[in-house]
């Protein structure tokens, strides 16, 4: 079975989730009577860059990788730092095609290399699964004609018998 192409998230969305993630990162750390102002500023400064692009970075320059919080892995690197910033579906793409938001993520290069590792265990752990349902099924047993005579070998004797051909045993 041919794999689909992997979609990729649009510019617009990978600074919607960095914005997001920037955002939340904000409000888990500044005091409350100043979070507005920080977060302004912070705001202000990154989308005063001209490029969705140079947005982009300017935000990874402030946040750092959350890890994987659905097994507990938390890494903390600034992902500017590293240069090597990938963007995760954070449910897989062969469950829900979704290019949303709320489904991505920016996370460091390793963080991104597990996952991606548990994704493919658990892509063929269902594809094994669903093959043994199919195994598990009977095959339908094909119907056998109640006229075990080929339609020519029966118009033969037939017409056999109409012509006076054929002649049955108790005849003779």
């Amino acid at each position: 079975m041919p794999r689909k192409p992997r979609a990729e998230f649009s510019l617009t969305t990978k600074l919607a989730a960095c914005l997001m993630r920037v955002n939340e990162m904000l409000c888990a750390i500044v005091d409350p009577c100043e979070r507005e102002t920080i977060t302004s500023l912070v705001m202000g400064g990154i989308l005063a860059e001209r490029t969705t692009k140079c947005k982009i970075d300017a935000c990874l320059l402030v946040l750092p990788c959350f890890g994987l919080v659905e097994i507990h892995r938390k890494c903390g690197k600034l992902l500017g730092s590293t240069g090597a910033t990938q963007f995760d579906h954070i449910k897989r793409n062969e469950i829900e095609p979704d290019n949303s938001v709320e489904n991505c993520r920016p996370i460091c290069q390793e963080c991104h290399a597990i996952k991606t590792a548990r994704d493919a265990a658990e892509a063929a752990k269902g594809r094994a699964i669903r093959k043994e349902t199919k195994k598990s099924r009977r095959p339908k047993a094909k119907i056998r004609s109640r006229n075990t005579l080929s339609k020519e070998y029966r118009d033969g004797i037939l017409k056999g018998v109409r012509d006076g051909r054929l002649r049955s045993s108790r005849q003779e």
